[in-house]
């Protein structure tokens, strides 16, 4: 479960804060669920997974409370708010798992059984890699980027202790 979630947007001068931080937050909210629970599954000629029933999301009470920092630069034009959002969530995930378990999680959704899987083959010297391969390559595309929190940010060298 995602407690919080904290972002800073860069959205060029912002005309709407209110509708702005509205947009940020459900496309987190949206992307959280995404990433812990929805999976698109598919056979060789079409998405099978066609109804909501089927399809679990966040209820209520796992919704993560969001914490918004809005950047605005009057001087530039606006940008778009919402939609870039939704880039940085599995990856923002996938980083705490790593950071509190060593797993590295490699395929969205990041269920309880994936995690528990990766921290399994954290500890077996056996499989000489830190992330579980579930033989879904279809979500590793945040895997990709993944890195520790403060390497996405800072350069090596100018890390903070």
């Amino acid at each position: 479960m995602v407690a919080r979630f904290y972002i800073v947007r860069d959205c060029g001068q912002i005309i709407n804060p209110d509708g702005l931080r509205n947009q940020i937050e459900g496309n987190i909210v949206q992307t959280v669920s995404r990433s812990l629970k929805e999976k698109v599954t598919f056979d060789r000629s079409m998405v099978t997974s066609l109804d909501w029933a089927s399809s679990p999301i966040l209820t209520f009470p796992e919704i993560p409370d969001v914490v918004i920092e809005l950047i605005d630069r009057p001087d530039q034009v606006p940008w778009g708010g919402g939609e870039p959002s939704a880039a940085i969530v599995p990856a923002a995930i996938s980083n705490a798992v790593f950071e509190a378990t060593g797993a590295g999680l490699r395929s969205v959704p990041f269920t309880p059984a994936k995690v528990k899987a990766a921290v399994v083959a954290t500890q077996s010297p056996s499989i000489g890699q830190n992330f579980a391969n579930d033989g879904n390559r279809e979500g590793d595309r945040c895997s990709r980027l993944r890195h520790g929190p403060a390497s996405t940010f800072f350069p090596k060298n100018q890390r903070p202790t």
